[in-house]
């Protein structure tokens, strides 16, 4: 069996300048990840570049405290040593819990994303 969709879009970014993988692991396994990556900034900012956090997530069977916060921090500086002039965060509009801990850490909105099928 090959790989799975997700492992493959993970590698693939990864051979891309500006993007990064973080894991949080202990002695065996990994026990969450964090992908990010640079784009400029849309046009009418006052930003050059921004970060933009994709994509968070834990193993729900082996609780990590802190394990998601250190990683929110750690890609933040990635993030900002790499030229990011601002911080962006990607989520679905119904993740409650997810928003809840972005928030917790000072976001808030900025705008909303549509998307139309081609």
């Amino acid at each position: 069996m090959g790989p799975a969709a997700g492992e493959t879009a993970h590698a693939a970014r990864l051979g891309q300048p500006g993007c990064v993988l973080l894991l949080a692991t202990d002695e065996e396994r990994m026990l969450a990840y964090a992908a990010a990556r640079l784009e400029p900034a849309p046009p009418g900012l006052r930003v050059r570049q921004i970060g933009v956090i994709e994509e968070m997530a834990a193993d729900i069977h082996r609780p990590a405290p802190g394990a998601m916060s250190a990683l929110a921090d750690a890609l933040a500086g990635w993030l900002r040593a790499h030229g990011a002039d601002a911080l962006t965060v990607r989520l679905p509009r119904l993740a409650a819990a997810d928003q809840a801990f972005w928030r917790a850490r000072g976001a808030g909105e900025w705008m909303q994303w549509l998307w139309l099928k081609s």
